[in-house]
């Protein structure tokens, strides 16, 4: 197949930045590198809105699966796994307890604290799956406001541009980046990171 020629037209970069001072920092490395200032946008709303439905879907892909759904991350999984034990645990033992000072109707004291402490560890299991599903992402760092984000986005206007622009922001700190072709774009498969 013969190389398509140098005028077509050039996909997008998007790239999305934890602080603005890192974005700043991208912005000047771009503009050192000869990237021009009517190429690059920074937190336009287009590029923002796609950046974080990119990010939801990168979150959902990593998902674990549970009965052939997505319903899960991993920080979810394993809170939800370590709560549920322990919650268990600590339920049985604490509501076992009141087997030994009270009996249930006619049955006999162990099979009273073998029930209670049945119970309790449903009780105990229940809430720790809940409580351990939801904090352990915050331990993990997957749970951060991304509305915080500063998003640097680059229309370039030629290919070298756009080669330019990506190597550049592969040497910055952005946490999530995206190079968007269209079929006319001849870099299209060389890019890490392409849509169609």
């Amino acid at each position: 197949m013969a190389p398509r020629p140098e005028t077509d037209q050039p996909g997008q970069l998007r790239a999305t930045f934890r602080t603005r001072a890192a974005a700043d920092d991208a912005v000047r490395r771009l503009h050192e590198r000869g990237v021009p200032e009517s190429d690059i946008r920074v937190n336009d709303t287009d590029d923002r809105q796609h950046m974080l439905l990119r990010q939801q879907q990168l979150e959902s892909d990593r998902s674990v699966p549970v009965t052939g759904s997505n319903l899960f991350t991993p920080a979810q999984a394993k809170g939800a796994f370590r709560w549920t034990v322990i919650g268990g645990v600590a339920g049985a033992v604490v509501v076992g307890a009141f087997g030994l000072v009270f009996s249930l109707a006619d049955f006999s004291r162990l099979a009273s604290v073998a029930v209670l402490a049945f119970i309790g560890a449903l009780a105990g299991g229940s809430a720790g799956f809940t409580y351990g599903g939801g904090r352990q992402p915050e331990l993990d760092g997957e749970v951060r406001d991304p509305s915080v984000d500063v998003t640097v986005g680059v229309r370039p206007r030629s290919v070298e541009a756009a080669r330019t622009a990506i190597e550049t922001i592969e040497q910055t700190e952005a946490t999530d980046s995206e190079y968007e072709t269209t079929s006319a774009d001849p870099l299209a498969g060389d890019a890490g990171n392409t849509t169609a």
